[in-house]
């Protein structure tokens, strides 16, 4: 790196002033730090104000990632209610006449996946929703700093005489 590529500040005091990124219990702080160095070493921050959108991009990726994995683990905490609606009121009706264990070996995982987005549709939009804000909190970081990458370089750039 050379010394026009290195930061002008020291992201340590920035971490000092700001803290930790806001993990929940069980999550892993070294993946944190990992994909806040991915991110750092992608945008190569300049100055604080990249600085600060490599937090954001990272907290907001993190956040985005954990969202889904909650919507998973929502759907998959659904699969019970799911499986005992099938068992008594959907595949009797198709496949009358069969016995309880002969209906347990109709079920597969594919119509176990299917009946739980119905059953739980309407609070997946909550989900979605959220998802959404965390990815677009992050693109609008990006873009954010894109914008001030490109007035850097102008302001860098020698004045055509």
């Amino acid at each position: 790196m050379t010394k026009k590529d290195r930061p002008d500040y020291d992201p340590s005091e920035l971490n000092e002033v700001l803290g930790r990124s806001p993990l929940l219990n069980g999550e892993d702080r070294d993946k944190s730090k990992k994909l806040r160095t991915i991110v750092r070493g992608t945008l190569r921050p300049k100055d604080v104000f990249d600085e600060l959108n490599v937090r954001e991009i990272a907290s907001a990726i993190w956040e985005e990632d954990r969202l889904k994995k909650m919507r998973q683990g929502f759907l998959e905490s659904r699969y019970p209610a799911a499986l005992e609606n099938l068992m008594a009121h959907e595949l009797p009706k198709a496949h009358k006449g069969l016995t309880q264990e002969e209906l347990y070996k109709k079920v597969n995982l594919e119509w176990l996946q299917a009946f739980t987005m119905i059953i739980a549709q309407e609070d997946l939009p909550i989900f979605e929703r959220l998802i959404e804000n965390r990815s677009s909190a992050w693109k609008a970081c990006l873009k954010d700093y894109e914008r001030r990458q490109r007035n850097r370089a102008k302001r860098n750039r020698p004045d055509d005489v």
